[in-house]
């Protein structure tokens, strides 16, 4: 998740200190995360400052004014945003009806956004699109830190930080979801781990882990305390 400028000024540290103009200086580096995933996250960027995070190595195809050309072949025909969103949702998941139950098919798609509103947005037309009977979650949302100003409940409930799911969230069998946090590392269930939806309860959801070395295994997901970052900017310490 980190700025493309970050990696560039420590491959030109690299050169320069061991005087080799091969990739960081010829040394083996290891990098962590999914970067065909995650990209990286610059706070209340302008749309210029997160395209700059993202992209540019001088090798991509431009248009004029310096425009990056993303290529013929990850584009799909424009029309209108409901119609873009539609094409969207059918090319990544073809014959969704007929699929939605083969975990292998779920796992191998995915749709990225730039902005959570727009995973929002894609997240609930998709579980509209999926079968079956919906079950919704409510969160219960409270201040830990202020005894003077009394915040209304529907107020916290609007609000969607980094990094915590939402107030309001809808599932169905077998769609796929992704933890926020460390649960268990050592059984698998990590931050970022894929899973696939099997059973609701009141309180705990049972998921199956969708794919690496503990695929397979079913996880229960309990009802727990977040918080979003620090960096957030809320004048309060959210707890969802």
């Amino acid at each position: 998740m980190a700025k493309r400028q970050a990696t560039e000024v420590v491959n030109r540290k690299l050169q320069d200190i061991i005087e080799n103009s091969n990739s960081f200086g010829g040394k083996i580096m290891v990098f962590g995360g999914d970067f065909r995933q995650v990209l990286s996250v610059v706070p209340r960027a302008t749309r210029t400052e997160m395209v700059d995070a993202r992209v540019g190595n001088s090798e991509e195809l431009t248009e004029s004014e310096c425009l990056i050309r993303i290529p013929d072949e990850m584009l799909i025909q424009y029309k209108d945003l409901v119609e873009g969103e539609k094409e969207l949702i059918k090319t990544i998941f073809p014959s969704l009806h007929g699929k939605a139950h083969l975990i292998e098919y779920i796992k191998e798609r995915a749709i990225l956004a730039s902005k959570n509103e727009t995973v929002d947005k894609l997240n609930e037309k998709l579980i509209d699109q999926f079968p079956g009977d919906s079950v919704t979650y409510y969160s219960f949302d409270s201040t830990t830190d202020d005894t003077q100003t009394n915040y209304p409940e529907e107020f916290l409930n609007s609000l969607v930080p980094n990094g915590l799911p939402p107030h309001k969230l809808v599932l169905k069998k077998n769609c796929l979801i992704m933890l926020l946090r460390n649960l268990d590392p050592s059984q698998g269930e990590c931050n970022g781990t894929r899973l696939v939806c099997r059973e609701f309860k009141k309180n705990v959801i049972l998921a199956e882990i969708a794919a690496g070395q503990f695929s397979g295994n079913l996880v229960p997901l309990p009802r727990i305390p977040l918080c979003p970052a620090e960096n957030e900017g809320y004048p309060f310490h959210l707890k969802r």
